[in-house]
């Protein structure tokens, strides 16, 4: 494109005027922060060149030092506003940059500066990020995270964890609607300006927010802000003991639905604040362990398991840390680190209490879901499930992600990508969603879409060792072994799990590379006399390496243990070289997997 400025760039439904930075859709003016236009304009001016994220950053943020993540965060603002499929306009080339894909027309009209001054003028009636009903209230509201006000490293979790909180509890608000916690994450850490985050997150309202710890007391101030013209609407400080976290939780959320004249439907307003216990010690511990839950680290599992443990200890009848524990036994099953006998009990019997306590609980639905699809091999039970956790609570993300594996092994890949792609409208920007969608297309065996979903999962979060992992898998899996490994060894610098050695030796064997597979397989084989070893780990080196028969033997091993590995002998191509074997059909059928 030329060096000069045209009055207008046009494609698709879009017009972008450089002169008044202007982006329309069908001549309505679409809201953007200023460094979100200035990432547009520079793809639209150099549409079908692949610009590197280092020009990027050069160009756009040059008198400022940035991370290289706050351009994925600027395509992923961009994306959202231009919708329709996520490489229709902005495509990412893996590991460089960019590239404007779209048909882009330079337009000069005579009569620029007078259109440009009739949609000021729209634009400035209509006002930006507004979203109301048709009586006038309003109904988009993003809560951002709180900042840790203080020093005390405690704070921490608790920001993060009453953030995630007043977004679930208000998220029950038929007349509103509210970011998801993984949309708002972003800003976890920063001080924002409040409408220019509005503005990003398309929302009418922003709710912002810090808290202190002193000792036993905690205070938490919030501001409601107005992202039209940037007005308070309401704010407070709540001083208290920490052990009067439930009432200040409450109190914060009902104060919320005062100011935005919101009612919950239904007779019992306790539902806005289902928070389970009345025992604000082992609240704070749940707080905790959902904080540690979501680091998707070996050890924030652990932690996890342990501060839900102890919530449970404090009030027995606790069934959302029943069901956080029974989450973070499964989630710690994937390291392979231990027998899964032993974490999935504790999984079934957590879930089997949180029902007990409370059979209208969907996110123990959703767990005892997970249990019946991956241990149990009893995908009816699954569904059956999995549809009662999305009738009692429609919003709930991970139950859609889970019903889409449930449906893709039922051999139903439509109807699983349709709730692959729901689950992602819900939380567009949670890693562990994104990364169920890379799964659908990794069992579905389309290769290249798992990979670019891994690219974009891993865009949100580098250090995510399961995405990472699943990346060389997928390479693997499409016959790269050299990228595989190479992605094996940067999860390796992450966690190193006896599941990863597995997959590294399975590669080294296929590539030809002997030398280091059997040297892996040996140091696997003596570590299983002291330890716990996968057997199915043991076999992938073997099938590697192309010996058939001990892979089978550890095989036979891995069916009987009951891992979540089982399902993968159907779904996956690893173990293709055994579909001759009877033995290897046996197998299949003694799990109750259909023969591929």
């Amino acid at each position: 494109m030329s060096s000069k400025l045209p009055d207008f760039y046009d494609f698709g439904a879009f017009r972008l005027s450089p002169r008044e930075r202007l982006l329309l859709r069908e001549g309505i003016v679409i809201a953007l922060t200023p460094k979100a236009f200035e990432t547009l304009l520079l793809l639209v001016r150099n549409s079908g060149r692949m610009v590197g994220k280092e020009e990027m950053l050069q160009s756009i943020w040059a008198d400022t030092f940035v991370e290289e993540a706050i351009v994925a965060q600027n395509i992923f603002i961009l994306r959202k506003v231009l919708g329709g499929r996520a490489d229709q306009y902005i495509q990412t080339i893996p590991k460089r940059g960019y590239r404007f894909a779209a048909s882009v027309m330079e337009v000069n009209a005579p009569s620029a500066s007078l259109q440009e001054e009739q949609l000021r003028t729209e634009r400035d009636v209509a006002g930006p990020g507004k979203t109301e009903t048709q009586d006038g209230r309003i109904t988009s509201l993003a809560i951002l995270p709180m900042i840790n006000e203080s020093t005390d490293p405690n704070a921490e979790y608790l920001t993060t964890s009453i953030t995630e909180s007043l977004v679930n509890s208000l998220s029950l608000l038929p007349d509103l609607h509210v970011k998801a916690c993984s949309t708002v994450m972003r800003y976890e850490g920063r001080r924002v300006d409040p409408q220019e985050a509005g503005l990003e997150l398309g929302v009418a309202w922003v709710l912002i927010g810090g808290v202190s710890l002193v000792g036993e007391n905690i205070m938490i101030k919030v501001e409601l802000v107005d992202v039209a013209n940037g007005w308070q609407l309401w704010g407070k400080q709540y001083d208290d003991k920490i052990s009067d976290i439930l009432r200040i939780h409450e109190n914060i959320s009902r104060n919320i639905c005062e100011r935005l004249r919101l009612k919950l439907k239904g007779s019992d307003p306790r539902l806005l604040f289902k928070l389970g216990t009345e025992s604000a010690e082992a609240y704070q511990l749940y707080l905790k362990g959902r904080y540690m839950l979501n680091t998707r680290t070996r050890e924030g599992y652990e932690r996890a398991m342990k501060a839900f443990e102890q919530a449970i200890e404090i009030d027995p009848d606790y069934s959302l840390a029943y069901t956080g524990l029974g989450d973070s036994c499964i989630q710690f099953d994937f390291y392979g680190l231990v027998p899964p006998l032993e974490t999935i009990q504790k999984a079934r019997a957590a879930v089997s209490k949180a029902l007990e306590i409370d059979d209208g609980l969907a996110e123990a639905h959703n767990t005892l879901a997970s249990i019946k699809l991956v241990y149990d091999r009893d995908r009816a039970g699954a569904e059956r499930e999995f549809r009662l956790a999305i009738e009692l609570d429609p919003k709930l993300a991970w139950a859609h992600s889970g019903y889409a594996h449930c449906l893709l092994e039922m051999s139903l890949p439509e109807a699983a990508l349709a709730e692959c792609k729901l689950a992602l409208e819900l939380e567009p920007a949670d890693p562990e969603i994104n990364q169920q969608l890379a799964w659908h297309y990794l069992l579905a065996r389309q290769f290249p879409q798992a990979i670019e979903q891994l690219d974009k999962t891993l865009e949100l979060s580098p250090d995510f060792y399961r995405a990472r992992l699943l990346l060389g898998i997928a390479y693997g899996q499409k016959g790269s072994f050299a990228e595989a490994i190479r992605e094996f060894k940067r999860a390796n610098q992450i966690e190193d799990t006896p599941v990863l050695s597995g997959f590294l030796g399975y590669a080294y064997g296929m590539s030809g590379n002997k030398k280091e597979a059997l040297a892996l397989l040996d140091a696997m084989l003596r570590k299983s006399k002291r330890t716990y070893v996968p057997p199915y780990s043991i076999a992938l080196v073997f099938a590697g390496l192309n010996q058939l028969e001990p892979a089978l033997q550890w095989l036979e091993k891995a069916c009987v243990e009951n891992g979540r590995w089982r399902g993968w002998l159907m779904l996956t191509p690893e173990f293709d070289g055994l579909v001759s074997q009877e033995r290897f059909a046996d197998l299949l059928r003694s799990a109750s997997i259909p023969e591929k």
